[in-house]
């Protein structure tokens, strides 16, 4: 079988073994079904754990479609987080120091990022203060805004609705912080249908087609 030829989109197909593929690709009748499927839509959150993936030193680090990048090395702390190599410390971003999250070759809804530690370099009561730039589809900014403390932080919320394709943080004012995990939002599109003929309801979700098979989304 052909995986170029897998259908993609919904309509009416063949599937074998469990597996939608093009009519012209169908082994014979015994073998397959021919079924029509109906689109729907849905919304999968992901989330990027950069506090289970181990204790390590890299230039990059990509983890769940989300590539970690910085002004310097990325320092990995297993239970803890990301920090930059460099400076007084290498388990935290530090001032004078950036952090950037992009997206693997896509924009994002619902992105948040989560600050583990932040501390208070300055003494003015607010800890981790930074400036936040997030990017869009094009790779220009989108603006930049100030945030502080610890905790999640909704970056669509704060830039206002918009799909975002990365965003940086860049601690100020003598603060440092440190990042343990990136989530986001995607659109999710499955095929809903009978696809095996045994009468009940099954769900194909082209985003393992993408995974498994490297099929373009539809």
């Amino acid at each position: 079988m052909a995986f170029r030829d897998l259908v993609i989109g919904c309509g009416v197909g063949v599937v074998v073994g469990g597996v939608l593929v093009s009519e012209r690709d169908a082994p014979g009748p015994e073998d397959s079904a021919t079924v029509a499927a109906s689109a729907a839509r849905g919304v999968a959150q992901t989330c990027a754990d950069f506090a289970a993936i181990g204790t390590f030193q890299a230039p990059s680090v990509t983890e769940a479609g989300v590539i970690a990048t910085g002004s310097g090395d990325i320092n990995v702390l297993e239970f803890n987080g990301l920090g930059i190599v460099g400076g007084d410390f290498d388990i935290r971003v530090e001032t004078g120091e950036t952090i950037r999250f992009d997206f693997d070759g896509f924009q994002a809804d619902g992105v948040t990022y989560h600050i583990s530690y932040a501390g208070n370099g300055d003494g003015d009561g607010t800890s981790g203060e930074a400036l936040l730039t997030a990017f869009g589809f094009d790779g220009g900014p989108l603006g930049t805004v100030s945030v502080g403390s610890t905790g999640a932080f909704d970056v669509t919320t704060l830039f206002g609705g918009l799909l975002v394709s990365g965003f940086e943080l860049q601690p100020k004012d003598g603060d440092a912080l440190r990042v343990d995990s990136v989530c986001y939002e995607q659109d999710l599109v499955v095929c809903v249908a009978d696809l095996d003929g045994d009468g009940d309801t099954d769900v194909l979700d082209f985003a393992e087609f993408l995974i498994d098979f490297g099929c373009g989304a539809p």
